[in-house]
């Protein structure tokens, strides 16, 4: 009996091929931030900048950005479906951007003009403080400009 055991022992010095082998150890990747798109300006939308962000800051002082601008808008149809920097979702006390969120300070509006301070803290960095402009040209389609973006257009999603 004990000549069978030693025989089924290996006597080689040398590990075997399914002898397991340390994992290499992986390089740590540095997350870094997806790059905000270049907007180009569209000189029509521009052109109502200055009436919207008056209109927005003669409104009255509320704690909410109010329903009406409430929802998933994206700068397409096709960024609907997309999660990524050209997708916005606007409620009562938040923006969600796509790497971070703003939080509502304060919020005046007069109708379809609103202006939102928002504080947006974005990694370790302290939190940033800017005002997010809204103008609702229709239902489904409302201009926007916040930070030092250009103003564009954005769709409400379906």
């Amino acid at each position: 009996m004990l000549t069978l055991l030693l025989g089924a022992c290996s006597q080689s010095s040398e590990p075997s091929e399914d002898a397991a082998q340390p994992a290499p150890e992986a390089t740590p990747v540095a997350e870094e931030p997806s790059p905000k798109p270049e907007r180009t300006i569209d000189p029509d939308v521009e052109a109502a900048g200055s009436q919207d962000e008056a209109r927005a800051d003669a409104g009255g002082m509320q704690d909410t950005i109010p329903e009406r601008f409430h929802g998933l808008w994206a700068e397409s149809d096709a960024d609907c479906e997309i999660r990524g920097h050209q997708r916005y979702e606007i409620g009562a006390r938040e923006v969600g951007f796509f790497e971070s969120t703003g939080i509502v300070q304060n919020v005046r509006a007069d109708g379809d003009y609103a202006a939102a301070t928002l504080s947006e803290q974005y990694g370790d960095a302290p939190p940033a403080e800017y005002v997010f402009y809204m103008a609702l040209e229709s239902a489904d389609v409302m201009r926007i400009r916040y930070d030092d973006d250009p103003r564009f257009r954005i769709y409400r999603c379906p």
